[in-house]
């Protein structure tokens, strides 16, 4: 989970660097990805950063240039573990 959560904050991330950094839900939303990545955070925080961070990522790809394959592929697995998550 922990290689999906640091491409679905690198795709993000890359996304609001193009745009200039903009102040923005985007920002604290990186950050929070990066908590849980360098383990700063337990996993009971990973559903909400998943849906939040794939929210964002969505409006970012909505509001600009049409998504790049690994931005897709991003997207689709980390859907795939938050259902997985919504099950457990």
């Amino acid at each position: 989970m922990k290689t999906t959560l640091t491409a679905l904050h690198d795709a993000l991330e890359a996304r609001w660097k193009a745009a200039g950094k903009p102040p923005s839900a985007t920002e604290q939303s990186l950050w929070a990805m990066e908590r849980i990545i360098d383990d700063l955070e337990g996993q009971q925080s990973l559903d909400f950063v998943y849906a939040e961070g794939v929210d964002l990522l969505e409006a970012w790809i909505e509001a600009g240039d049409t998504a790049v394959e690994s931005e897709l592929a991003v997207l689709q697995k980390v859907k795939a573990e938050l259902q997985s998550l919504a099950q457990a």
